[in-house]
């Protein structure tokens, strides 16, 4: 097998429905260095052939989608001439993990590294266009590195867009599938909470029987559900996402401004050297008073918000993020380096980081484990305030097994200066894996001293 190059950078094109990404995702496809996958964790791919492949173009149906060669031309390649379906996908990558679950997006990553492997090994730039990533973007990022692109538009647009396809999609799909995405988050997060306040039912097993169980269970659902369940469930993906992004992209601005057009165009091309011209972009706008819906659209988002809030959501875009995408060893969130003489990898809290960001330091930590084959992690946890409920058993269930496999033996840090954080760091601890030691202390340089000592031994 030829090696493959790894000059290409991927690109990820993460966007919610009806927002445009469609055209953008297009754009690069008119490219002739680009290989373009169309909604990766969409869930036709779990049944798709050569026929409904080759049948599924956006002349087929109300799309309001620039023409072109059928949506998924690109996985003719990967399919299994005796079976149905692209190989390594699978269905509950579409809304079953929408958000983060305490099983990471290991599975995920390995699917989209094949599509990657199968752009590059083409000698073409990778180009992934999503509508169901938002929630996964900071871990998708941290799995497979890449260039980060934001879609946002106007949320009303994007909802009236949604609305006006009511009665014309089967089960009023665009709306359905907000209500679905709060209905399948985990329980105790704060979309699953959410969920709960709309009264939404627990489903069977099977997007399909989810979907005509939850369409059965809600129909005919009032303009103002239909909204606050897409305002929450776009705020939360929004407040999750953005510390991903390399750019934040801006669809209605893109429509409007020649000036911001030639900006965004100039960030493309110096970050992944790709030319794009947007001049033909135009975004359509939906008049909310030609619209028979008697809403007050602000009312509502401001109470989405307070209950989010009380669901325990973070909403405000984290500061620092953009920062600690940039640069990890030196950002307002925290400091990481490889101290070659222990060895093992440091890690400096400076101050709190949100679900993702915490997520994403630790994804790293891991790659770092792996590349420089270490051992041991020391941590400096003296600005750390805490670490809540949902992600101390991500780092047990999930990240501590993974570490141990990467061959973690040891990790010692300073204890944190609030008492919240020495409850959560003492929890984190107790469940250490057999193999892996665990230890607190009131220095770092005591932490230092049993580290060296515990990988020595």
């Amino acid at each position: 097998m030829r090696s493959v190059p790894q000059k290409h950078p991927a690109i990820f094109l993460h966007g919610g429905w009806r927002c445009a990404s469609t055209y953008l995702w297009s754009q690069f496809r008119h490219l002739s260095s680009t290989l373009c996958f169309y909604e990766p964790f969409g869930e036709a791919l779990a049944r798709c052939s050569p026929k409904r492949i080759r049948r599924d173009t956006a002349d087929g149906w109300d799309s309001r989608h620039p023409p072109g060669l059928p949506y998924r031309t690109e996985y003719l390649p990967l399919l299994h001439p005796l079976l149905t379906g692209v190989p390594q996908y699978r269905e509950k990558f579409a809304l079953a993990r929408y958000f983060p679950t305490a099983a990471g997006v290991a599975a995920e990553a390995r699917y989209l590294s094949r599509l990657i492997g199968h752009a590059r090994q083409r000698g073409k730039h990778p180009v992934l266009g999503f509508s169901r990533s938002l929630g996964r973007a900071v871990e998708l990022k941290a799995a497979l590195d890449g260039y980060h692109i934001i879609v946002q538009r106007d949320p009303l647009q994007q909802w009236l867009s949604c609305r006006s396809y009511r009665g014309r999609v089967p089960l009023a799909y665009f709306e359905l599938c907000h209500f679905l995405i709060l209905a399948l988050a985990p329980a105790r997060s704060p979309a699953g909470r959410f969920a709960r306040m709309l009264g939404l039912p627990r489903l069977p097993r099977g997007l399909q029987r989810q979907l005509k169980a939850l369409h059965a269970a809600i129909h005919p659902w009032s303009d103002e559900l239909s909204y606050r369940a897409f305002t929450a469930v776009s705020l939360l993906s929004h407040a999750l996402a953005e510390p991903a992004a390399d750019l934040l992209l801006d669809v209605d601005r893109l429509g409007r401004s020649s000036g911001y057009r030639e900006m965004v165009s100039a960030r493309i091309l110096a970050a992944v050297g790709l030319a794009l011209d947007f001049e033909d972009c135009s975004v359509p706008t939906h008049d909310p008073a030609l619209v028979p819906v008697d809403l007050n659209f602000a009312a509502v988002e401001r109470s989405v918000r307070e209950h989010l809030a009380c669901c325990g959501a973070d909403l405000a875009p984290a500061h620092g993020g953009q920062s600690l995408i940039k640069d990890l060893a030196d950002n307002p969130i925290c400091a990481i380096e490889v101290d070659q003489a222990v060895p093992c990898v440091k890690v400096v809290w400076k101050r709190y980081g949100t679900s993702a960001q915490l997520r994403f330091v630790h994804e790293h930590i891991l790659h770092l484990l792996q590349t420089h084959r270490i051992k041991a992690v020391l941590g400096d946890d003296t600005d750390l305030p805490t670490i809540h409920a949902e992600d101390q058993r991500w780092i047990i269930e999930n990240w501590l097994p993974r570490a141990r496999s990467a061959g973690l033996k040891a990790a010692a840090s300073k204890r944190p200066r609030t008492h919240l954080g020495k409850l959560a760091v003492d929890a984190v601890q107790s469940f250490a894996p057999p193999g892996v030691q665990l230890r607190s202390f009131e220095k770092v340089e005591d932490a230092r001293d049993w580290l060296l000592s515990a990988v020595a031994s």
